[in-house]
């Protein structure tokens, strides 16, 4: 968790980090093996300066959160603070909204919604992606868009407890709509997708995919791939995780993150660390396949139990990036069958 500056400028004081950068005192990453972490980022005020010779910090209202205080010693009942630990409890406080909107759905899901939910702040516009992702996460989370759809916004999500085992893959379509697909058109749409599970880990930590019983995946269609090339794709990656995805037909999406250190826009992070995995990319919408499909593929961890599974959720949203398209009408209508599953075992 981590967190990002109020900030202001009164008199003789400012803030240190200006309204939405990383407080002064927030952490910062990458976590173990290069995962992604603080994964998500709140506000939780900053410490400000005077300036001069001897700059000395200063705490100040105008800085800081509003907090629920002790009145033991005749504190008042409100008052004011900073740190990282009110940064967690308003993410937390998205969470039970999140909960409260979808209660019988999984931990998993819920999760997969805040991290959804998360953007970054447009100043990170003229910043490198490896600074803002080091140091935000997947950005600062929203109630809204974790929860509802808009007239430029559609998200689908997987309902229940899917689960899926090592070697096993997980097969959703989306239907995309003619309108989308002219070619006279260039829409440009913003594709996001966020998978989240749990799986037993070990004792001892021998690296990303050693650590965990059973571990994930996800990978979309190519621009203009068919879905045999996509197919054939994923499920040899289901029986070799070495498998180059860029040896098949069709032409990647790109995608912020991506399967490779080396690949994505954002060097030195690799999407598949981690029990949480984001990614998003803008493509033009004449550029999406009829059928946009999404595969989950599990793959072999420490266990040696072949029945070994493990629970998941999955996100998908479709957003107008200049919200110029009724993506979710159009979207809607041509998935009016609810996205299926299809299951593929080795």
């Amino acid at each position: 968790m981590g967190a990002v500056a109020v900030g202001g400028r009164e008199g003789d004081w400012r803030s240190i980090a200006p309204h939405s950068w990383p407080s002064s005192y927030t952490r910062s990453g990458p976590g173990i093996w290069n995962t992604i972490k603080p994964e998500v980022v709140e506000y939780a005020g900053d410490w400000g300066v005077t300036p001069g010779t001897r700059i000395s910090l200063v705490s100040r209202a105008e800085l800081s959160i509003p907090v629920i205080t002790s009145t033991l010693h005749g504190d008042p009942p409100m008052g004011y603070d900073i740190g990282t630990s009110f940064a967690a409890a308003k993410v937390s406080h998205i969470l039970a909204q999140v909960e409260a909107a979808m209660p019988n759905e999984s931990s998993q899901l819920y999760r997969a919604l805040l991290i959804q939910s998360a953007a970054w702040p447009e100043w990170t516009n003229s910043w490198p992606g490896e600074k803002t992702i080091r140091t935000l996460g997947y950005g600062i989370p929203d109630v809204d868009r974790a929860i509802s759809n808009t007239e430029h916004r559609i998200t689908f999500i997987t309902k229940g407890k899917p689960r899926i085992g090592r070697q096993s893959v997980h097969i959703y379509d989306v239907r995309i709509p003619p309108e989308l697909q002219n070619p006279g058109e260039e829409y440009d749409i913003r594709i996001q997708i966020t998978l989240a599970y749990k799986a037993k880990p070990r004792i001892t930590r021998r690296g990303t995919h050693g650590y965990l019983s059973t571990w994930l995946t996800w990978r979309t269609s190519k621009r203009n791939e068919n879905r045999q090339s996509f197919l054939g794709r994923v499920m040899q990656q289901a029986m070799d995780v070495g498998a180059d995805a860029e040896a098949h037909a069709g032409d990647p999406i790109p995608w912020m993150i991506r399967e490779r250190s080396d690949w994505g826009q954002v060097k030195g992070f690799n999407r598949d660390w981690g029990t949480v995995q984001k990614d998003w990319a803008t493509v033009k919408s004449h550029e999406l396949p009829e059928t946009f499909s999404i595969a989950v593929i599990g793959h072999k961890g420490w266990s040696s139990l072949g029945d070994d599974t493990v629970p998941y959720s999955l996100v998908v949203s479709f957003e107008a990036v200049n919200q110029d398209v009724p993506m979710y009408s159009w979207v809607s209508v041509a998935n009016q069958v609810e996205v299926t599953q299809k299951t593929f075992g080795i």
